[in-house]
């Protein structure tokens, strides 16, 4: 297990490489809880957001790219990506210790694995996606409150890394990496029938011809964070559905249509929607009696006033 003080970062990344994980460096925070590593990252992003220019792309277990990245950053935290595996998330500030509870009350005991205790205090139950089946991460597995997937195109902050409230991450159990339980593939690939939205998606990845590459590649980034993903795990992706277009939408302009998306999302959540009011709601209502600009004709407030060309609607207006 490794120790929680001074750890050697570059160590720790090149072990996880020999055990076969594709390693990232993250953002490492300062003291404050800010981001030190100069990259300047959004408060959300810091110590968890990826220091390359191709985000999760750039992932690698080459020993000599591993030691170029933390010679330039020391400090970086780890990022090692799940490909290949299923990852149960359990947060837990969003109940999700209790719902790790429900779900072994329902199917037994998680089976041992490694486990890993997050710097917010949550748990990472890393297991082997034992199939070919490509499985992706999802927001609130099965509908549990505090639990999500990480899988195919994602990653974890792994252990000793330094999370922004000054904990570190840590391994819990190094036990070998097991098979996913059964239940936990059905939850994870079991879909409902495709939506319109859904159809979008897979589009998307099977490649979009020259024409509609523009429009589908902007449609998609804003279904990934619309269903929850982080900006990189969104990054990865679109570049992903970039790199399968018919020719091959550019990097650059998939990565504008990113934050694109990212603005428009974000500008939803700031939004309230508006009320809505009923006709019987609105005749219900004890409201001020009209005030008469016009006795009869006009009233105070906004009057739209149509009629035929040279009918006198000016004169009416004066």
């Amino acid at each position: 297990m490794m120790s929680n003080s001074k750890p050697n970062m570059l160590e720790a990344a090149l072990d996880y490489a020999e055990q076969g994980f594709k390693v990232i460096p993250l953002c490492c925070p300062n003291r404050d809880g800010k981001c030190g590593c100069g990259w300047k990252h959004k408060e959300k992003e810091i110590g968890k957001a990826p220091r390359t220019v191709h985000g999760l792309s750039d992932a690698s277990s080459d020993p000599d790219q591993i030691k170029e990245w933390w010679k330039q950053c020391p400090k970086a935290n780890i990022g090692i990506l799940t490909n290949r595996r299923l990852v149960l998330d359990f947060d837990l500030e969003h109940d999700g210790f209790e719902s790790m509870a429900t779900l072994e009350a329902k199917y037994g005991p998680l089976p041992r694995t490694r486990v890993h205790r997050t710097g917010g205090d949550g748990e990472h139950y890393i297991y082997r996606n034992p199939g070919s089946t490509d499985i992706r991460p999802a927001v609130k597995l099965g509908g549990y409150d505090g639990v999500d997937l990480r899988a195919n195109g994602s990653y974890i902050v792994a252990p000793p890394s330094l999370h922004k409230s000054g904990n570190r991450y840590e391994i819990l159990d190094d036990a070998e990496t097991a098979p996913a339980p059964e239940w936990l593939m059905k939850m994870a690939i079991e879909k409902k029938p495709a939506s319109d939205e859904e159809k979008g998606a897979i589009r998307a990845l099977n490649g979009v011809p020259e024409g509609e590459r523009d429009v589908d590649i902007y449609k998609y980034a804003c279904r990934l964070f619309g269903k929850g993903l982080g900006k990189n795990e969104v990054i990865h992706l679109v570049l992903l559905a970039a790199s399968r277009c018919t020719p091959p939408f550019p990097e650059k302009e998939a990565l504008d249509k990113v934050e694109s998306a990212a603005k428009y999302e974000k500008s939803n959540k700031q939004s309230e929607p508006p009320e809505i009011i009923s006709a019987k709601a609105l005749s219900d209502m004890d409201l001020p009696p009209l005030k008469s600009a016009l006795p009869g004709m006009i009233v105070e407030g906004l009057t739209i006033i149509t009629a035929k060309p040279k009918a006198g609607k000016g004169w009416w207006v004066l």
